[in-house]
């Protein structure tokens, strides 16, 4: 009877950690931008919530992992010292940079350990599912309020859309969330590689999720997204490839064919609310326009790209420590609210922190996501395969947009790592 008490709690405790999480994460990641007292005291609940449990169930961190997140924030917190006593201004207006470095680290550690503890991790492929069907639904449900098909929902009104331009010339739909698509629909479409390991709720929502976020990735003009969408349609094929049986062709082409059918029709409906014609030559317009060289867009990040290697560059001291972490180049300021914030993250991280710099931040991401790589390449995992295609992706688009900095794709490497280290260890085992 004790046991079964023991049992039961310890389920409460578990769905009521997953739920919590769930719903602090999708507010984060559906709506990155505005409401950040209320993201910033679920996220301190959560952090709470997950200490708690930590201490009370005398949780041991691996030395290695301890190490490695203090030297990682030791080394930004003295390079934004550094960049103090270089001149470079650090305000309020610049908390956004001590919390993607400084803070983002610890919370994620402790959070992403919260994701894990006990059996947690095997929800973790659902959990991802359901985030990205209800983002790219609730997307699509602000792009069909734009036009009056649908009735104007008060959640609608809680997404903010950067751009709404849609037409026969160019496709330029920015919803804020956009970036949160970038990880989280490679991740449903490698998955469907491998649907049959799937409760029968997350294979509805793969398939609802993969059909309306590629009518979204359509109609948001997106080059970076649109990309993305592409590699992993690629990589699921192939991994497709690798399972071949005439059972599982059969169940793909039946599956694949009702998804086809459902994006042919969503597309037709879609195109003719939005009196476009060819909604496939638009998008084809909107990416030839973006990639061209007289584009403000592309001309902006190679000016920035031109003067942070040449700062770089300076001298072997900036070379490896850079100029410090809040500094940027005086030539070509990213905005006049956050000059260190540069679209072109990667090339602002060796101007601001150096070879040192880039070096962690891509050493920290290839130790996370190893254990992942290491299952998959034991069994061939399609789930281990979709959390690395997903993260590779989104450190790829990272490259023209500093999304890396949100705390929420940290929390994901971090529970990638702790649940696919304990599928090493037996792997070992046996």
């Amino acid at each position: 009877m004790i046991n079964r008490l023991h049992l039961s709690t310890a389920h409460i405790l578990d769905a009521s950690f997953l739920w919590i999480s769930g719903i602090c994460l999708f507010f984060v990641m559906a709506m990155p931008d505005g409401y950040s007292a209320i993201k910033t005291i679920a996220f301190i609940l959560l952090f709470g919530f997950t200490l708690l449990e930590c201490v009370v169930q005398k949780y041991t961190f691996k030395t290695l992992n301890l190490y490695a997140t203090g030297i990682f924030v030791l080394y930004f917190s003295l390079s934004l010292l550094y960049g103090i006593h270089n001149g470079y201004s650090f305000s309020s207006q610049d908390f956004g940079l001590a919390r993607m470095f400084l803070m983002n680290p610890i919370c994620s550690l402790l959070i992403g350990t919260g994701l894990t503890l006990h059996k947690r991790g095997q929800y973790l492929p659902g959990l991802l599912v359901y985030l990205g069907c209800a983002i790219c639904v609730l997307n699509l449900g602000i792009i069909l309020n734009g036009r009056g098909v649908i009735p104007n929902f008060y959640v609608l009104q809680l997404f903010e859309i950067k751009n709404n331009s849609i037409s026969e010339t160019g496709l330029f739909l920015r919803i804020s969330n956009e970036p949160a698509l970038m990880f989280l629909l490679p991740y449903m479409i490698v998955s469907l590689a491998h649907i049959k390991s799937h409760p029968l709720s997350v294979k509805i929502c793969l398939f609802v999720g993969v059909a309306v976020g590629c009518i979204d990735t359509l109609l948001s003009g997106r080059k970076s997204l649109e990309l993305v969408v592409g590699l992993s349609s690629a990589v699921f094929l192939i991994q497709s490839l690798r399972r071949f049986s005439i059972k599982t062709f059969v169940k793909n082409v039946l599956w694949w064919s009702i998804t086809s059918v459902a994006f042919i029709l969503g597309v037709k409906f879609i195109s003719q609310k939005f009196a476009i014609l060819n909604i496939f030559f638009s998008a084809y317009q909107t990416m030839s326009l973006g990639l061209s060289s007289a584009h403000t867009g592309m001309m902006s990040r190679t000016e920035n790209i031109h003067y942070l290697i040449n700062g770089w560059l300076e001298n072997p001291i900036t070379f490896f420590i850079g100029h410090g972490l809040n500094s940027y180049a005086p030539e070509s300021i990213a905005s006049w609210t956050s000059k260190w914030s540069y679209e072109v993250f990667y090339h602002a991280l060796l101007y601001q922190a150096g070879l040192i710099g880039l070096g962690l931040l891509l050493g920290a991401y290839y130790l996370l996501i190893r254990p992942a790589a290491k299952v998959y390449f034991a069994k061939y995992d399609t789930t281990a395969l979709a959390c690395i295609i997903s993260s590779l992706c989104f450190m790829f688009t990272s490259a023209t947009n500093p999304m890396i900095a949100s705390m929420w794709f940290w929390i994901f490497l971090w529970a990638f790592y702790f649940q696919y280290r304990q599928l090493n260890r037996k792997i070992n085992e046996d």
